[in-house]
Parts: structure tokens; sequence; C-alpha cells
């Protein structure tokens, strides 16, 4: 129904509808996509977090629902809204402090919101946690190489071929990486 109102130009009606799916299904996260989707069309997206609270306000057994602070970090970060996504994912994770799923999303929003360190930091976890998961294997060197640890990413970028890991992905980065060092020393030895 909130989809069909939304259609009709009438998002303030949808605005309501989506809030009371959300008290019922508040796990699903297309219904998260389309309140703030609705939110943002009726001008109000400045006062997201403040429609959040008025809804835990209105549906309190939510507020220690993991699903609903998952469901709404994955809905803002799908939604591009990657500083927005952080609070959710950082209480999702006082549920499931050893979900490596959450950590590796997670990561993915602090990447994007440019703050490499911390998503290192995140993906390390990933790695603890699930020492076969590929992306996160392939991402790290890549943070490195964004944060000049150019020698680190090598190193690990060999890691993840030699260990069988790698994606296409992964050879684009060694090369980058390599040529990235390669400049530096023409720059710091112009004569040799």
């Amino acid at each position: 129904l909130g989809e069909s109102l939304c259609y009709l130009n009438k998002h303030a009606e949808a605005f309501d509808c989506f809030r009371r799916a959300l008290g019922f299904a508040s796990h699903i996260v297309p219904l998260h996509k389309n309140f703030i989707r609705t939110i943002e069309s009726i001008g109000k997206l400045e006062d997201l977090e403040l429609q959040y609270e008025d809804f835990l306000k209105l549906y309190p057994e939510n507020r220690n629902n993991c699903y609903f602070y998952y469901a709404k970090a994955e809905a803002l970060l799908d939604l591009d809204r990657y500083s927005q996504s952080l609070p959710s994912y950082q209480k999702t994770l006082e549920f499931f402090p050893d979900n490596e799923a959450i950590h590796f999303q997670y990561a993915k929003a602090l990447y994007y919101e440019g703050n490499f360190a911390e998503s290192l930091k995140e993906l390390k976890i990933v790695v603890r946690l699930d020492p076969l998961n590929r992306h996160a294997h392939n991402n790290i060197p890549f943070l490195n190489y964004n944060l000049g640890n150019i020698n680190q990413a090598i190193l690990e970028y060999e890691n993840v071929i030699n260990n069988g890991r790698e994606t296409y992905c992964t050879y684009f980065g060694m090369i980058l990486a390599k040529y990235h060092l390669d400049q530096k020393k023409e720059v710091a030895e112009p004569y040799r």
C-alpha cells in the first residue's frame, strides 16, 4: 500500500503506512528503505533520526530488536547515507559482536565514509572471525594502499594470491601498488 501511495505522490500517507508496517515487521530491510525514501520525499531527511526515535516511542519493543538496527543500517548504506548508518551498525554489533557479516558491512560503511583506518580494523576482525572470507582478504591490502602503506599492501596482495583467495581486483591492486612504489623510487632517486 505504501509503495502505491508513493506512486500516487501521496507521500505523507505513505509515510504513515510505512511507519505502521515497520511496527509489525521491523526486520524487513525494504520497509526501512521505503520509509527513508518517503521521509526524503516529504523533505524531512534531516530529521531522519528524529523520525526513528518517534517510531521507537510508538513501538518500544523494537528498541531491543537487533534486526531493527541492522535493517536500518543496511537501508541507509544502500541509500548512500553512510554516516547515518554507522550508529545502527554499532548498535547491531552490541547484539552480535562475533558476526563477521555485520563487521564486514560496518567496514564498508566506514570505507565509504572515508575512515580507512577504522575500516581496516573492522576487516581484520572479519578475518579473525572468518579466516576464509575472500572479500575481507582482498580489501585489507586495498585499504593499506589507501592509507599509504604501499609495502604492506604489496605483501598482503602477495599473501592473498599465495593463499588462493584472489579475485581479478587483487591483480589490479597489486599492479597499482607496485607501480605507485616504482613511481616513488623514481622521484626519490631521479638519477639512477
